[in-house]
């Protein structure tokens, strides 16, 4: 069962593809359904729903989609990205493809069309699924306390890389795996997900250099792996309710 998260700013268009999801022989494979209006509410979203797939408006006022799945990918969110925008245009197309987007759907977007899409990202996170079971359900099961060696090795790249611009695709890449069957087979033997993981260590090392240096916040974000200065700060008071000028003046 998977979750699918529809972010679009027009009502009537996530009421339409929610609608077209419950009428489908997909409804039985997706146990949740949730919504966003923004790629702002995009990037709270995501680490608390953690959504299987998203459905992604481009054209969005603010945090465009694009803009909001950068930030995503960028510190680690594995997600299947299907696009649906209004604009057929190739720049978009070739900036969804290079963020691992899987579909381009330009609306209006045709419920055969829809869904055909919908179950071709269902049909990839099943395979994942199905090859995470059958090779490592085994191994975490013979030793629950201890992190199989595949998955401490995704440990060790994120741990000695998570100040680069790394994505899913390179983690997965590095140990042998599809992104979809790193991500949930993370996800099952941690309990967390890669995002969540990465996030972990990258706020870890943003406390240290808070607490022991002399490093202006724009110096500490692009430390640890940020490129948006403002981003990095409202993901730290997220995480640990100070700002990170707050949290360095504590101590």
């Amino acid at each position: 069962m998977y979750r699918l998260l529809l972010v679009d700013d027009e009502k009537l268009e996530r009421d339409a593809l929610s609608l077209f999801v419950k009428k489908s022989f997909l409804n039985g494979k997706i146990s949740q359904i949730e919504e966003c209006a923004s790629g702002s509410e995009l990037i709270k979203k995501v680490p608390d729903f953690n959504p299987d797939i998203i459905v992604l408006d481009i054209n969005m006022p603010a945090l465009n989609g694009l803009d909001a799945l950068k930030k995503l990918r960028e510190i680690g969110c594995g997600a299947v990205v299907i696009i649906s925008s209004a604009y057929n245009q190739f720049d978009y197309a070739v900036t969804a493809m290079q963020l691992g987007v899987i579909n381009f759907l330009v609306k209006p977007v045709k419920e055969t069309v829809f869904i055909d899409a919908l179950a071709q990202g269902v049909s990839m996170l099943e395979k994942s699924d199905g090859k995470t079971h059958k090779e490592d359900s085994s191994e975490a099961v013979a030793d629950a306390k201890k992190m199989p060696e595949s998955m401490q090795k995704v440990c060790r790249y994120i741990e000695e890389n998570y100040q680069k611009q790394i994505q899913l695709d390179d983690i997965a890449d590095y140990c042998g795996y599809s992104r979809y069957h790193l991500s949930h087979m993370f996800r099952d033997v941690s309990g967390f997900t890669v995002f969540s993981y990465l996030l972990e260590v990258r706020m870890k090392k943003a406390k240290e250099l808070l607490k022991t240096t002399n490093l202006s916040i724009k110096e500490i974000s692009a430390e640890i792996g940020f490129t948006d200065q403002n981003y990095f700060s409202n993901v730290f008071k997220k995480q640990t309710g100070l700002s990170p000028m707050d949290f360095r003046n504590n101590f």
